[in-house]
Order: structure tokens, then C-alpha cells, then sequence
């Protein structure tokens, strides 16, 4: 994935940029920046739920079975977001029809996917040994405290290793803050990128 984001930075030929990641997406950019990985040009990264030890619970199996039913959604946003936005069917429609495009359980399901000869790979349930201490760029890492797939406390702790490191932690809020805390997640990102040199 890492590798598709690169060549497609380099088609559009950006040569650096501000990068957010969410869940998944935070985790493998937090990885790739505190390894000092030469290809991605980040200047500065907002995470959002992203990096730190990732159990392997309840919360995260019902996420991994989805039978493309309006309940089994409402169920897989039960477990991102903590207010009870997912008992109106309103708020819970635009993501159950958007997962019945077609190709789009495909396109979800695609980094999953692994060929029958490749060794066997556990995303959840390890320890995260990323080296946080050698982030170099500044940060922002956004999280709920009430986030049913990261354990409780877990940004304050990865804030306090990366060197330039802002921490915001919205509660209550679950997985997901830049939707169920949408207004004010926008709002505190903007003021950190306007207030946050960008290392050069």
C-alpha cells in the first residue's frame, strides 16, 4: 500500500506534503516515518487513531464480519463510534448503501488478502515495537478515549515518545473522532497546521 502512495506521489510529482492517517493508515504511517523510510516525503502527520498496540477483541472481530446487511453495519458502527449515532438508521444508510457499490467490499477487503503460500500474518494481538523516539517531523495524534480498539491511555503514552508531538484526546469519543467529533476535530487540526511549522 505504502508502495502504490508513493508512485502515485510521484506522478503527481510532490515531492513533500502534510499527511493524515486514520486507524490502519495512522499506524503504517507513524511506522514508516519513525523509520526513517526514504520514499514517503512527510513533512508534517496528523494520526487519528493510529499507532500503538492494537488488541485483538471482540470490537475487532465483529469489524472483520460484515454480511452486507443494514444491521451487520449499524453493528461494525457500534464499534467505531461511541455516542449512539449508529441507532439512527439515518446516520447509519449512507454507509451501509456506499459498502453495496460495486467493488467496494473488494476494495476493502483487498489488503487482507494474502496467497495461499505466503507465511501467516497477525496484524492484531502484538507488541508494537515501532521506535517512536525517532520521529522527526512534528505530529498530531488524535484518538477517542473510548476507543473499543486501542487500549485505554495508549496516545498520551506514544505522545510523550515522539519528539514534536501534539495530543488530543476527545470523551467521550470512540474509534473514529474525526466523525463523531467532526466539527471540532477540523477545527483543532486547521489551528495545528496554521500554528505548526513544517520541517523543511
Amino acid at each position: 500500500m505504502l508502495d502504490h502512495l508513493v508512485r502515485f506521489l510521484e506522478v503527481l510529482d510532490i515531492t513533500t506534503a502534510d499527511f493524515c492517517g486514520l486507524s490502519m493508515g495512522g499506524t503504517f504511517l507513524v511506522k514508516a516515518v519513525a523509520t526513517a523510510d526514504p520514499q514517503l516525503p512527510v513533512r508534517r502527520m496528523v494520526l487519528v487513531s493510529g499507532g500503538g498496540f492494537s488488541p485483538l477483541n471482540d470490537a475487532r472481530k465483529i469489524l472483520q464480519e460484515y454480511d452486507g446487511t443494514m444491521e451487520a453495519m449499524r453493528l461494525q458502527l457500534q464499534q467505531v463510534i461511541h455516542a449512539p449515532l449508529w441507532a439512527d438508521d439515518d446516520f447509519v444508510r449512507p454507509y451501509w448503501e456506499a459498502s453495496m457499490e460495486p467493488g467496494q467490499w473488494e476494495f476493502v477487503s483487498a489488503p487482507r488478502l494474502r496467497p495461499p503460500f505466503a507465511p501467516p500474518r497477525g496484524d492484531f494481538g502484538n507488541v508494537d515495537d515501532t521506535p517512536f523516539e525517532q520521529v522527526g517531523v512534528p505530529t498530531l495524534l488524535t484518538a477517542g478515549a473510548q476507543d473499543k480498539l486501542r487500549e485505554p491511555g495508549y496516545a498520551v503514552e506514544i505522545g510523550r515518545r515522539i519528539p514534536r508531538c501534539d495530543v488530543v484526546v476527545y470523551d467521550p469519543c470512540g474509534h473514529c473522532p474525526n466523525v463523531e467529533r467532526a466539527e471540532e476535530w477540523n477545527a483543532a487540526v486547521v489551528q495545528w497546521l496554521d500554528s505548526t511549522p513544517a520541517t523543511t
